[in-house]
């Protein structure tokens, strides 16, 4: 278990690492600012439109081959149901669409998609958006193999 302090030195190492990344990419990074922090951090590199997200919790069996396979087949996936025209937060095109090791981390960028105000999906609604998408990939062509192996 984390204490406070290094779960926000954790965080702070994620968001740095983040914007490191996002800059060797040749993004404006000038505000990163932290979205959502639990088992990954999600960094809006502020000002461009671009969001990263940066595994901090995994299992310890993980290698990183296996993380940067299971992280390009999440990108390639959401690409693809993305350019079929299904509601999901897609890869940014800002960026090669490829997990990225920086500082320690390996991570994904992706488009920033605003909130929609006032939505909080119930369990039910967001079960039932997940089964259209999952009877969409019916006719994907891509490697579908569970994509986040339990530890």
């Amino acid at each position: 278990m984390l204490t406070s302090d290094e779960l926000a030195a954790r965080t702070r190492r994620a968001t740095s690492a983040a914007a490191g990344a996002g800059s060797a990419l040749g993004l404006r990074v000038t505000a990163p600012r932290v979205l959502y922090d639990v088992f990954s951090v999600v960094v809006h590199l502020a000002p461009e439109p671009v969001v990263v997200r940066v595994p901090t919790v995994l299992p310890r069996s993980l290698t990183a081959d296996v993380q940067y396979a299971q992280q390009q087949r999440e990108l390639a996936v959401t690409g693809w149901l993305a350019a079929h025209g299904h509601p999901v937060a897609a890869p940014s095109p800002l960026v090669p669409t490829e997990p990225v090791r920086h500082d320690g981390f390996s991570m994904t960028f992706w488009q920033l998609v605003a909130p929609i105000p006032g939505s909080d999906p119930t369990a039910e609604e967001t079960g039932r958006h997940l089964a259209r998408l999952h009877a969409a990939l019916a006719p994907c062509p891509l490697d579908l193999r569970f994509m986040v192996p339990l530890d």
